[in-house]
Protein backbone atom coordinates (compact mmCIF):
# COMPACT_ATOMS: atom_id res chain seq x y z
CA UNK A 1 0.00 0.00 0.00
CA UNK A 2 1.19 3.47 -1.02
CA UNK A 3 1.93 5.20 2.33
CA UNK A 4 1.04 8.87 1.41
CA UNK A 5 -2.61 6.75 1.53
CA UNK A 6 -2.70 5.17 5.00
CA UNK A 7 -5.21 7.45 6.66
CA UNK A 8 -7.58 8.13 4.09
CA UNK A 9 -10.25 6.71 6.28
CA UNK A 10 -9.25 10.01 8.58
CA UNK A 11 -8.75 12.08 5.61
CA UNK A 12 -12.10 11.24 3.94
CA UNK A 13 -14.11 12.79 7.41
CA UNK A 14 -15.25 15.74 5.35
CA UNK A 15 -16.67 13.34 2.49
CA UNK A 16 -19.73 11.30 3.41
CA UNK A 17 -19.01 7.53 4.66
CA UNK A 18 -21.39 6.68 1.61
CA UNK A 19 -21.51 8.85 -1.29
CA UNK A 20 -24.09 11.69 -1.84
CA UNK A 21 -24.90 13.38 -4.72
CA UNK A 22 -23.58 16.94 -4.29
CA UNK A 23 -25.77 20.05 -4.83
CA UNK A 24 -24.52 21.96 -8.18
CA UNK A 25 -23.14 25.59 -7.67
CA UNK A 26 -26.41 27.49 -9.19
CA UNK A 27 -26.73 27.48 -12.99
CA UNK A 28 -24.43 24.52 -13.62
CA UNK A 29 -25.71 21.42 -15.46
CA UNK A 30 -24.68 17.40 -14.90
CA UNK A 31 -25.91 15.67 -17.86
CA UNK A 32 -24.84 12.14 -19.56
CA UNK A 33 -22.42 12.51 -22.04
CA UNK A 34 -23.44 11.74 -26.00
CA UNK A 35 -22.35 12.35 -29.58
CA UNK A 36 -23.03 15.98 -29.20
CA UNK A 37 -20.26 16.93 -26.65
CA UNK A 38 -17.78 15.01 -28.46
CA UNK A 39 -16.06 18.03 -30.26
CA UNK A 40 -15.74 19.63 -26.79
CA UNK A 41 -14.71 16.72 -24.90
CA UNK A 42 -11.53 15.84 -27.47
CA UNK A 43 -10.85 19.57 -27.26
CA UNK A 44 -10.42 19.91 -23.64
CA UNK A 45 -9.02 16.06 -23.25
CA UNK A 46 -5.95 17.31 -26.29
CA UNK A 47 -4.79 20.51 -24.09
CA UNK A 48 -5.09 18.38 -21.06
CA UNK A 49 -2.87 15.51 -21.15
CA UNK A 50 0.33 14.43 -23.23
CA UNK A 51 -1.44 11.00 -24.08
CA UNK A 52 -5.17 12.43 -24.55
CA UNK A 53 -7.24 9.76 -25.04
CA UNK A 54 -8.89 9.45 -29.07
CA UNK A 55 -11.93 10.97 -30.51
CA UNK A 56 -12.10 7.36 -31.00
CA UNK A 57 -11.84 6.28 -27.59
CA UNK A 58 -14.63 8.38 -26.25
CA UNK A 59 -17.43 6.93 -28.95
CA UNK A 60 -16.41 3.64 -28.08
CA UNK A 61 -16.75 4.17 -24.51
CA UNK A 62 -20.25 6.05 -25.39
CA UNK A 63 -21.48 3.36 -27.78
CA UNK A 64 -20.69 0.31 -25.24
CA UNK A 65 -23.27 2.02 -22.61
CA UNK A 66 -20.74 3.54 -20.65
CA UNK A 67 -21.67 6.12 -18.06
CA UNK A 68 -20.42 9.16 -19.36
CA UNK A 69 -21.05 12.32 -17.36
CA UNK A 70 -20.56 15.93 -18.42
CA UNK A 71 -20.20 19.04 -16.25
CA UNK A 72 -21.20 22.44 -18.13
CA UNK A 73 -21.23 26.15 -16.64
CA UNK A 74 -23.80 28.55 -16.17
CA UNK A 75 -22.79 29.66 -20.20
CA UNK A 76 -23.38 26.44 -21.22
CA UNK A 77 -19.39 25.43 -22.08
CA UNK A 78 -18.46 22.57 -20.53
CA UNK A 79 -16.16 22.55 -17.70
CA UNK A 80 -15.40 18.48 -17.29
CA UNK A 81 -16.59 15.43 -17.67
CA UNK A 82 -15.85 12.03 -16.69
CA UNK A 83 -16.35 8.19 -17.68
CA UNK A 84 -17.51 5.53 -15.62
CA UNK A 85 -17.65 1.59 -16.41
CA UNK A 86 -19.91 -0.58 -14.10
CA UNK A 87 -19.04 -4.47 -13.52
CA UNK A 88 -20.69 -6.89 -11.58
CA UNK A 89 -20.38 -5.41 -8.32
CA UNK A 90 -17.86 -2.45 -8.59
CA UNK A 91 -17.45 0.76 -11.18
CA UNK A 92 -14.37 1.61 -12.97
CA UNK A 93 -13.73 5.37 -13.42
CA UNK A 94 -11.80 5.54 -16.55
CA UNK A 95 -11.68 9.07 -17.14
CA UNK A 96 -12.16 12.57 -15.04
CA UNK A 97 -10.84 15.71 -16.63
CA UNK A 98 -11.58 19.23 -15.43
CA UNK A 99 -10.74 22.16 -18.49
CA UNK A 100 -6.78 23.29 -17.57
CA UNK A 101 -8.21 26.71 -17.22
CA UNK A 102 -10.57 25.62 -14.42
CA UNK A 103 -7.97 23.99 -12.53
CA UNK A 104 -7.89 24.64 -8.50
CA UNK A 105 -11.48 26.06 -8.27
CA UNK A 106 -12.73 22.79 -6.47
CA UNK A 107 -14.42 21.33 -10.14
CA UNK A 108 -12.30 18.43 -9.90
CA UNK A 109 -13.23 17.47 -6.22
CA UNK A 110 -16.99 18.11 -7.70
CA UNK A 111 -16.66 15.93 -10.25
CA UNK A 112 -15.50 12.96 -8.32
CA UNK A 113 -17.96 13.65 -5.49
CA UNK A 114 -20.49 13.09 -8.64
CA UNK A 115 -18.72 10.02 -9.98
CA UNK A 116 -19.19 8.44 -6.64
CA UNK A 117 -22.76 9.10 -6.12
CA UNK A 118 -23.44 8.06 -9.49
CA UNK A 119 -21.86 4.65 -8.56
CA UNK A 120 -24.29 4.12 -5.63
CA UNK A 121 -27.12 5.52 -7.08
CA UNK A 122 -26.03 2.14 -9.35
CA UNK A 123 -25.74 0.49 -6.61
CA UNK A 124 -22.15 -0.28 -6.65
CA UNK A 125 -20.60 0.11 -3.78
CA UNK A 126 -17.11 0.03 -4.73
CA UNK A 127 -14.80 2.85 -7.25
CA UNK A 128 -11.38 1.33 -8.97
CA UNK A 129 -9.46 3.86 -10.87
CA UNK A 130 -5.80 3.47 -12.00
CA UNK A 131 -3.57 6.95 -11.30
CA UNK A 132 -0.30 7.99 -12.19
CA UNK A 133 2.57 7.97 -8.66
CA UNK A 134 3.98 11.01 -10.37
CA UNK A 135 0.32 12.90 -10.20
CA UNK A 136 0.81 13.99 -6.75
CA UNK A 137 -2.43 16.37 -7.11
CA UNK A 138 -4.14 13.55 -7.85
CA UNK A 139 -3.61 11.11 -5.26
CA UNK A 140 -4.11 14.19 -2.95
CA UNK A 141 -7.52 14.33 -3.92
CA UNK A 142 -7.62 10.61 -3.80
CA UNK A 143 -6.51 10.01 -0.95
CA UNK A 144 -8.54 12.86 0.75
CA UNK A 145 -12.09 10.96 -0.60
CA UNK A 146 -11.02 7.75 1.06
CA UNK A 147 -9.49 5.80 -1.71
CA UNK A 148 -6.89 3.27 -0.60
CA UNK A 149 -3.87 1.98 -2.52
CA UNK A 150 -4.40 -1.96 -3.43
CA UNK A 151 -1.99 -2.79 -6.36
CA UNK A 152 -0.16 -1.13 -8.76
CA UNK A 153 0.56 -2.16 -12.28
CA UNK A 154 4.12 -1.72 -13.82
CA UNK A 155 4.25 0.24 -16.91
CA UNK A 156 0.64 0.77 -17.28
CA UNK A 157 0.90 4.43 -18.64
CA UNK A 158 2.85 5.81 -21.64
CA UNK A 159 4.98 8.46 -20.83
CA UNK A 160 7.74 10.92 -22.21
CA UNK A 161 10.82 8.00 -21.20
CA UNK A 162 8.82 4.97 -22.07
CA UNK A 163 6.36 3.62 -19.63
CA UNK A 164 5.48 4.92 -16.08
CA UNK A 165 3.64 2.11 -13.30
CA UNK A 166 -0.29 3.02 -12.23
CA UNK A 167 -1.19 2.93 -8.69
CA UNK A 168 -4.69 1.20 -8.39
CA UNK A 169 -6.97 2.71 -5.86
CA UNK A 170 -9.89 1.78 -5.04
CA UNK A 171 -13.32 3.53 -2.59
CA UNK A 172 -15.52 1.19 -0.70
CA UNK A 173 -18.44 2.22 1.17
CA UNK A 174 -20.98 -0.06 3.38
CA UNK A 175 -24.50 -0.42 1.93
CA UNK A 176 -25.67 -2.56 4.96
CA UNK A 177 -25.62 -5.19 3.08
CA UNK A 178 -23.08 -8.15 3.13
CA UNK A 179 -20.83 -6.61 5.42
CA UNK A 180 -17.34 -7.14 6.18
CA UNK A 181 -18.47 -11.06 3.93
CA UNK A 182 -15.98 -10.95 0.95
CA UNK A 183 -17.46 -11.66 -1.97
CA UNK A 184 -18.59 -14.94 -3.53
CA UNK A 185 -15.65 -16.46 -6.01
CA UNK A 186 -17.92 -16.59 -9.15
CA UNK A 187 -18.66 -13.16 -8.61
CA UNK A 188 -14.95 -12.14 -7.52
CA UNK A 189 -13.63 -13.92 -11.18
CA UNK A 190 -16.42 -11.82 -13.11
CA UNK A 191 -15.41 -8.32 -11.13
CA UNK A 192 -11.41 -9.18 -12.05
CA UNK A 193 -12.65 -10.45 -15.27
CA UNK A 194 -14.52 -7.17 -16.18
CA UNK A 195 -11.78 -5.01 -14.18
CA UNK A 196 -9.17 -6.50 -16.71
CA UNK A 197 -11.21 -5.38 -19.93
CA UNK A 198 -11.44 -1.77 -18.33
CA UNK A 199 -7.81 -1.73 -17.92
CA UNK A 200 -6.79 -2.78 -21.59
CA UNK A 201 -9.02 0.13 -22.55
CA UNK A 202 -7.70 2.29 -19.83
CA UNK A 203 -3.71 1.44 -20.45
CA UNK A 204 -4.32 1.69 -24.61
CA UNK A 205 -5.78 5.21 -23.35
CA UNK A 206 -3.63 6.53 -20.93
CA UNK A 207 -5.83 4.91 -17.66
CA UNK A 208 -8.04 7.13 -15.29
CA UNK A 209 -7.72 10.70 -15.97
CA UNK A 210 -7.50 13.33 -13.04
CA UNK A 211 -6.86 17.23 -13.52
CA UNK A 212 -6.40 18.76 -10.09
CA UNK A 213 -9.25 19.81 -8.13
Amino acid sequence: MNAALGDSRTRAAAWPAVPDMPTLPGGWALARMSARDLDAVVDIEQRAYSHPWTRGNFENSVKAGHIGLTLRDPAGKLAGYAVLMPVVDEMHLLNITIEPARHRRGLGKLLLAVALATAHQHRLPNVLLEVRPSNTAALALYEAAGFEAIGRRKGYYPAAGGREDALVLRRRWDTGQDREQDLEPDRKQGSEQGSEQGSEQGSEQGGTREASA
